[in-house]
């Protein structure tokens, strides 16, 4: 068994993951849904005190403030988001969300671009913002974003709530309905296909 399966069966026994539809990892076909539970700020902030490595910490900050999935953060490359060293007004993306897969420009919030601002990234960062270290100019695998999660929920003592990357993506959009704003701009904003997609999430 590849060692990605091993790790995505044991989220499963865990309750990061639980079965139902199909993601291609490592050549492997798996049965795989995300669960999503609200994030709280409070339960944000600690999960982000839980994970030791500042990539990971700066992976969740984008996915909270910006609802994107993961699977399109990870793939950011650093002119994406910044220019001379500066944190751009706003964070370019390729998303799969259109059907020309456009680039798309996503407003950053005030909080997360003072993140970003005091983030320094690893030397060995060239090209992508989530470059891995052991396979220089590849970016991080998700499923190693998956393990330091759930890692960090654990410690948290979140474990059980059903948080999952897609928590993130879950709770920007829910934040953004009791906000009040319209699902059709909110679907903009997360960069879903259909407005049906933030409605589902509204009813989850």
């Amino acid at each position: 068994m590849c060692k990605a399966r091993q790790v995505l069966q044991e989220c499963v026994k865990l309750k990061v993951l639980h079965t139902v539809c199909v993601r291609r990892v490592a050549g492997c076909s798996l049965h795989i849904r995300m669960r999503h539970d609200y994030i709280a700020p409070q339960d944000y902030q600690a999960i982000r005190e839980h994970l030791t490595n500042s990539r990971y910490q700066l992976l969740i900050d984008l996915s909270y403030w910006t609802g994107q999935q993961w699977c399109i953060l990870l793939n950011i490359r650093i002119k994406d988001v910044y220019s001379d060293g500066e944190a751009l007004p706003k964070l370019i993306i390729k998303t799969r969300a259109h059907y020309q897969r456009n680039r798309v420009a996503i407003p950053i919030h005030p909080q997360l671009r003072e993140i970003l601002a005091d983030t320094i990234l690893p030397n060995y960062c060239e090209t992508w913002l989530f470059e891995s270290k052991v396979n220089p100019g590849q970016p991080i695998c998700f499923e190693a974003g998956v393990v330091a999660l759930r890692n960090a929920v654990a410690k948290a003592r979140l474990r059980g709530r059903g948080i999952s990357p897609n928590s993130f993506r879950y709770s920007f959009v829910r934040r953004l309905l009791e906000q009040g704003m319209e699902p059709d701009k909110i679907r903009r904003l997360s960069c879903h296909s259909h407005v049906d997609g933030v409605i589902h999430l509204a009813k989850a």
